[in-house]
């Protein structure tokens, strides 16, 4: 047996969590969540009822990997003659419809040989990004998926339809169910999304912020920017976990030495905030993997309006999958089809998660 684990929220956590697997984390009395070490809105995102089940920060590097982002070819933004999207960013500009006026500077790629304009766009990343909160509470902290957002879900689709539907402006490959997709090496032949921006054949890719490493290896001339705001009026920027990418903590119940666990998981976050910070987030993200100062100025503010959304937890594959699937097919029928998904998830929240919550208490 083992006194504590992490796995990837898309797929470890959501079985277990639905198995009733976890320790509720409100019982520990060291763990300690006004210390630094522990993310601001963790209590915020993960309590369900009265319960916390997941932990997340500098407790593993993956907290520093996991964001999303997007990055912009450097030489191809000076090829056709792109504004500086740095100082966009910076003087709080920075919209999907400054995104696509940049965009447009790009010829669109009529013949399949030339330049893209968007590189592997993400639903569920760009509707939080927009200000739209999936995954809300009731009075009593019961988790529940927003249905009312048909109407601005539908209008999402309406105006992303060039961004997800449009091979002509974007290379994407296009989730047909869960756990299939087109492959990037059949319809691009690259390997990866990844791949085709290093080779400069895309302006704008959005990516997990772990990719920067890889790009720099590659010695692309690329700079990493925030996920854009729905419009200027928005507050902030908002950039999401990525479900596939990020990491959570749990207590599994088969542990036998609850206290010791309860005080080496407090101990080994403070110590993350201590070495793994400075050598993962500092050395490697922010010196190693970018080319200029902005981008470590532009990966502060991906990092710091990061948020974590329960969806991902409660239902990654499907809800996220039939998201992506409707965007990218441009459907009419996108509003139906949120409905419908909320409705299925809500259902599963009141008969597979609530019921052990309930009994846990």
């Amino acid at each position: 047996a083992f006194s504590a684990g992490y796995g990837m929220q898309g797929h470890v956590i959501q079985p277990l969590l639905v198995s009733d697997m976890f320790l509720d984390l409100t019982d520990f009395d060291t763990i300690d969540y006004e210390r630094p070490w522990w993310p601001e809105t963790l209590r915020e995102s993960y309590t369900i009822g009265d319960s916390m089940y997941l932990l997340n920060g500098p407790i593993v590097s993956f907290h520093y990997q996991d964001a999303a982002s997007i990055v912009f070819n450097k030489t191809l933004a000076t090829d056709y003659a792109v504004a500086d999207p740095y100082e966009i960013v910076k003087s709080g500009e920075w919209t999907y419809d400054k995104m696509f006026e940049l965009a447009s500077n790009v010829p669109e790629n009529r013949n399949g040989a030339s330049v893209y304009r968007y590189c592997n766009p993400e639903a569920v990343g760009i509707i939080l990004s927009c200000g739209y909160t999936v995954t809300k509470f009731d009075e009593t902290g019961k988790p529940y998926v927003e249905s009312s957002l048909t109407k601005e879900i539908s209008d999402l689709a309406d105006k992303f339809a060039v961004v997800f539907g449009d091979d002509s402006q974007t290379a994407h490959v296009k989730r047909y169910s869960v756990g299939q997709h087109e492959s990037w090496e059949d319809k691009y032949d690259y390997k990866g999304y990844s791949a085709l921006f290093a080779d400069n054949q895309a302006l704008f890719m959005f990516i997990p912020t772990d990719e920067a490493a890889w790009l720099r290896i590659e010695e692309v001339q690329f700079g990493i920017l925030p996920m854009p705001k729905g419009s200027e009026t928005q507050e902030s920027y908002i950039c999401q976990a990525s479900p596939w990418g990020s990491f959570q903590i749990f207590v599994p119940k088969c542990t036998k030495d609850v206290d010791t666990t309860d005080v080496i998981l407090e101990a080994m976050a403070a110590l993350g905030l201590k070495y793994i910070k400075p050598a993962y987030y500092d050395k490697i993200l922010k010196s190693r993997s970018t080319h200029d100062r902005a981008s470590k100025e532009m990966i502060d503010i991906v990092f710091e309006t990061k948020v974590y959304d329960l969806i991902d937890m409660i239902a990654p594959e499907s809800f996220i999958n039939a998201l992506e699937g409707a965007f990218a097919e441009n459907s009419s029928s996108i509003a139906s089809k949120y409905l419908l998904q909320a409705m299925n998830v809500n259902k599963n929240i009141e008969s597979a998660i609530m019921p052990n919550i309930e009994r846990d208490r």
